[in-house]
C-alpha cells in the first residue's frame, strides 16, 4: 500500500511541478504536526474522507484513524464542500482549499484546523486500490 501511495504522491508532483500557481502540497503530517506555518495557506492534501449525512465532513490522515475516530490525526472540512459523484466514506482524495488554523485546538487532541473554502475534492489516483473499508 505505501509504495501505490508513494506512485499517486509521485504523479501529483509530476503533474504540478512547473505551474507555479498551483497550491502548496503539503502532507497530513506536516498540517498536522506544524499547523502554525500554513494558517491561511492555499493548500492540496491528500487523505481518508469522512462523510457523516450532509453536513459533517473531515479528512483523515490514515484508515485505521477514520475507522478508529482518531480525530487528532483529521482536518474538519467545509460543511458546503461539494463532493464528486459516487464519492464514499473512506475514499483517497486530494483535497484544494485554504487552511485555517484553529488556535483553540492546537496541542489537544482536537484537529488543528480545517479546510474552507473547498476549491475542489477529487478522487485520488489509484484511490480504488487503497481505499477504506469496514
Amino acid at each position: 500500500m505505501t509504495s501505490i501511495r508513494a506512485a499517486a504522491i509521485g504523479i501529483l508532483l509530476a503533474q504540478t511541478a512547473t505551474n507555479t500557481s498551483q497550491p502548496q502540497r503539503v502532507s497530513m503530517v506536516r498540517l498536522l504536526s506544524t499547523p502554525e506555518q500554513y494558517n491561511k495557506t492555499h493548500v492540496l492534501v491528500i487523505g481518508y474522507i469522512s462523510i457523516r449525512g450532509n453536513e459533517d465532513k473531515a479528512l483523515f490522515l490514515h484508515c485505521d484513524d477514520l475507522q478508529n475516530g482518531n480525530i487528532g490525526n483529521s482536518l474538519r472540512l467545509d460543511r458546503s464542500a461539494e463532493l464528486p459523484a459516487g464519492t464514499k466514506n473512506g475514499s483517497l482524495v486530494g483535497v484544494e482549499g485554504m487552511f485555517i488554523l484553529d488556535k483553540n485546538a492546537v496541542g489537544r487532541i482536537w484537529n488543528p484546523g480545517w479546510l474552507s473554502p473547498i476549491d475542489r475534492i477529487e478522487p485520488w489516483p489509484l484511490a480504488s486500490r487503497v481505499a477504506c473499508s469496514r
